[in-house]
């Protein structure tokens, strides 16, 4: 079924359930109308511009329409800063989905359904306010976003879930020159949780053990959490750059089935014995 553009622009919400593939035929389509809202907000903003300027050269000349071509482009011109909708405020996301759905695709069935909710607009929760006293007049507000999440089960069984949330942090204090700063401070807090077949891979526990959880992450990412039980396996990591999320999503997979695939071993061995 063909996107509502329109719908995704004023929402700022996709969510679907379907197989990878058309997952991700419905992220190259947002992928385009994305591209088309970021040209017609810069045409918009250019057209304001050039407008504002000519107004500028008639008001030299015809006062009266010059001072009405400034007004017409300053209109333009803020303008731009709402065309496109929604659809324009994160396009990294929907790139991070795409290359997470791409990493999984030939683990999954051609015709398995997974469910994933991207959220393409700014929805910041706020968590608390509290002091910050390194600053005069030091204040910290802390905010959380949960805009990625996806879950579906694989060929062996698992079943995957994965999440990613938008972790804010801000700074307000007064300079020593008695001016007000503001600081912000953004990470993305990276969840995947494996929940296991038993059958297949027996107790993960004894093989998280024998690897002393060393599970790698990339380039500006930080291992958080690594816990392991007889049904799951739940790997956390804080990402500083967005750009590394999908990356750091793969890494935690090849960790988790690491564990994976020596429980299974061990798992052989102990039944032939």
């Amino acid at each position: 079924m063909p996107l509502n553009q329109q719908q995704l622009e004023k929402e700022g919400i996709y969510e679907a359930k379907a197989p990878l593939a058309a997952l991700l035929a419905d992220l190259d389509q947002i992928a385009r109308f994305t591209e088309i809202a970021a040209a017609r907000k810069k045409r918009h903003a250019k057209i304001g511009g050039f407008t504002m300027l000519g107004g500028l050269v008639l008001a030299f000349i015809l006062t009266p329409l010059g001072v009405l071509a400034i007004v017409v482009g300053l209109g333009w011109w803020i303008y731009s800063f709402f065309a496109g909708g929604k659809l324009v405020k994160h396009p990294v996301r929907v790139g991070v989905a795409t290359e997470r759905l791409k990493m999984i695709q030939e683990d999954a069935g051609a015709k398995a359904q997974f469910s994933l909710k991207l959220a393409l607009a700014t929805k910041p929760v706020k968590l608390r306010d509290e002091a910050w006293s390194h600053r005069k007049n030091g204040k910290q507000e802390f905010f959380e976003e949960d805009w990625f999440a996806l879950q579906g089960q694989l060929l062996d069984g698992t079943y995957l879930n994965d999440d990613v949330k938008e972790l804010l942090r801000k700074r307000h204090f007064t300079n020593p020159r008695g001016k007000s700063k503001t600081k912000t401070r953004t990470q993305y807090l990276v969840n995947v949780r494996l929940s296991y077949p038993a059958s297949v891979y027996a107790d993960a526990r004894p093989a998280e053990k024998a690897l002393h959880g060393q599970i790698k992450v990339g380039t500006g990412a930080m291992l958080r959490a690594v816990r392991v039980n007889e049904k799951a396996i739940v790997l956390k990591a804080v990402v500083s750059q967005d750009r590394e999320i999908a990356t750091t999503m793969g890494m935690l997979s090849v960790g988790a089935y690491r564990i994976l695939n020596l429980a299974r071993k061990v798992a052989v061995k102990g039944a032939n014995k």
